[in-house]
């Protein structure tokens, strides 16, 4: 699993929100809307709570309001959140959100991002690919909080998690325990990988290895829930080629290399 940094994450939080913001008042009787979407969640969350607030929660944030939101059923107002995501930011809407007078989209929301790679599986690639001047995004957004049962973080900047389809179609229904790669932790104390040699000429057959890992408690139910134990093996190619690399490349080999 990968970690998703970028120094500017909350700077592109703000601008998502003003996007969703300009959007709610845009609509029909959107000051009221607005007014009406702060006030429910004041109301259920029994503090002074805004629509800023809500968009632009961190993932720490996003888990307290998590608790307090799950099963309270949304206003008519908190609703268009839905219909933003749905017809102007995923769909395919001729209207759209926008930033700083420009359209602002999922496949925008990727490329800010700077995100290539399928955070959950580390694995399938997920950037836009452009065609005839039209993009075509190769990403799904998971709800990290699924938004049939948190329809209030439907537009929630880092609720949003930018993922291949095969993660996303696994964990849609799950009830594994999941880390939401916002949150700041270092990748590689989630898994180490090792192998095990099974005969001598492990270098040149990768039947003469087998790939190992060991696992944070934390990663546990993700990584088995993912199915990474059938998926990880399938690249022992890649291993192989890697072993014998560290073979042919030596430490000498390299450092005349680099003198050269």
């Amino acid at each position: 699993m990968l970690s998703i940094y970028n120094e500017n994450l909350n700077h592109l939080a703000y601008k998502h929100y003003l996007a969703v913001e300009e959007m709610v008042l845009r609509s029909s009787n959107g000051k009221a809307k607005l007014h009406f979407i702060n006030v429910w969640l004041t109301i259920v969350l029994e503090e002074q709570f805004s629509l800023r607030k809500l968009i632009t929660a961190n993932s720490t944030e996003l888990e307290a309001l998590a608790k307090k939101l799950e099963g309270k059923s949304p206003s008519k107002s908190v609703k268009y959140l839905g219909d933003i995501y749905e017809n102007y930011f995923a769909g395919s809407s001729k209207t759209t959100l926008k930033i700083d007078k420009k359209p602002y989209k999922a496949s925008h929301f990727v490329r800010n991002l700077e995100l290539t790679v399928c955070p959950y599986c580390n694995r399938n690639y997920i950037f836009n690919v452009s065609d005839n001047k039209k993009v075509r995004r190769l990403s799904e957004l998971d709800h990290f909080y699924p938004k049939e049962k948190y329809p209030a973080l439907y537009m929630s900047f880092y609720n949003l998690v930018p993922v291949c389809h095969n993660c996303n179609h696994i964990k849609s229904n799950s009830k594994a325990k999941y880390i939401n790669p916002y949150k700041e932790f270092i990748s590689d104390s989630n898994i180490l990988f090792n192998i095990k040699i099974k005969g001598a000429n492990f270098i040149t057959n990768p039947r003469q290895f087998k790939l190992g890992w060991l696992l944070s408690n934390e990663y546990q139910e993700m990584f088995y829930d993912l199915k990474l134990h059938r998926i990880y093996p399938v690249h022992k190619d890649i291993i192989s080629d890697i072993i014998k690399k560290k073979f042919i490349y030596t430490d000498n080999y390299v450092e005349d290399v680099y003198q050269l």
